[in-house]
């Protein structure tokens, strides 16, 4: 169980959220449902309990020919002790699924979104989404939690994928041939509307076969599980959902090794110039850089360091002692000490070197 504050960025308030697994073992599942009725007796904010609780509240939310349809009481204690109640949601009912062939498969609804009486009055418009399972056994849970204001119309955005379509320069260039009268302002901004429902029938037929595909696999699967949904019991479905599932694996998967084939590609032809598509692939790669000082004794003599000669065999090293040129570079006064003579190793490392002992070899 995982329990959260959240503060809003754009709206005023703040409100609670708690992920939770419910455990397959049902000793466990009782705990888990004390820790939440401890945690519900010092709440008074809006909060929301969403998760995989792996328990049914009702006995028409599990179906299946070997489907045991019985409903917890201890889940249904809890709920009313800590004052929760499922949000109001959409799309499919059954969240779950075995997977299995039609004749031992089983539909279930243990994922939930519950929420308190604070969070009813203070977020009306909430509402939770159970999207598509697709390959998973699990629906996805969307909570939305304000509600979407229409601005008006939004701007028509141009996608650099699309220059990928087959015959993309030929179809815009026919598309933008033709004489328009008028000013070069009015002729640039008719073009471009005359541009765009190319560019959204471009859109949707996809960039490239394999593309094309796999959207059209995508969908055909999200048809054949909404249909099921419907009809949980119905063999003749639970047949086409599973051949979609396998139809979508196998173009989904090729279409990943497509996609991953072709930016290798790509980093090949542009990533070593110095382009634009190179400059974005080292940004998240930037290490800032480690600073190291080295402590100087003040007591040192100073030289300046347009009085310092290059350095030829800075170092030289021998069993106790230490000889060649040492140059200690001062971070803070940006000076740089000189120092020719000899002095021994262990002094060296610690990069201390006394004054009575430098007198002692000059």
């Amino acid at each position: 169980m995982i329990h959260c504050q959240v503060q809003s960025q754009q709206q005023i308030g703040n409100f609670l959220v708690t992920f939770l697994y419910g455990f397959n073992d049902e000793h466990k599942r009782e705990d888990l449902w004390g820790d939440l009725e401890k945690l519900a007796a010092g709440i008074q904010e809006p909060w929301i309990v969403l998760g995989d609780f792996n328990e049914i509240l009702f006995a028409n939310e599990r179906v299946g020919r070997k489907a045991q349809s019985i409903p917890s009481t201890r889940l249904r204690n809890c709920m009313e002790t800590c004052d929760m109640m499922d949000l109001k949601y959409s799309r499919s009912f059954f969240t779950w699924n075995n997977k299995q062939k039609p004749e031992d498969r089983v539909f279930s609804k243990i994922d939930r979104a519950m929420i308190n009486s604070k969070w009813s009055c203070a977020l009306p418009d909430s509402e939770a989404v159970f999207l598509p399972e697709l390959s998973f056994d699990h629906n996805p849970i969307l909570v939305s939690i304000y509600r979407e204001w229409n601005s008006g119309k939004k701007p028509f955005p141009y996608y650099n994928m699309w220059k990928l379509a087959p015959d993309f320069n030929a179809k815009v260039s026919q598309c933008w041939q033709g004489d328009i009268a008028g000013t070069r302002m009015f002729k640039m901004v008719s073009k471009l509307r005359r541009l765009k429902p190319l560019l959204k029938l471009i859109n949707q037929e996809g960039f490239s076969d394999i593309q094309k595909a796999d959207t059209i696999a995508r969908n055909d699967l999200i048809a054949a599980q909404a249909a099921m949904t419907k009809n949980p019991l119905s063999f003749q479905l639970m047949a086409a959902e599973q051949e979609a599932n396998k139809r979508y694996n196998e173009v989904h998967k090729a279409f990943s090794m497509f996609m991953s084939q072709k930016a290798k590609l790509n980093w090949a032809s542009y990533g070593d110039e110095n382009s634009a598509f190179f400059h974005a692939s080292c940004v998240p790669k930037v290490n800032p850089v480690r600073r190291v000082v080295i402590p100087c004794p003040t007591n040192l003599p100073v030289v300046p360091a347009s009085c310092v000669p290059k350095p030829l065999d800075l170092f030289t090293t021998r069993k106790s002692s230490f000889a060649g040129a040492l140059l200690l570079r001062k971070a803070f006064l940006g000076q740089v000490v000189l120092l020719s003579k000899a002095y021994p190793g262990s002094l060296v490392k610690k990069g201390l070197l006394p004054t009575a002992y430098s007198n002692r070899y000059q």
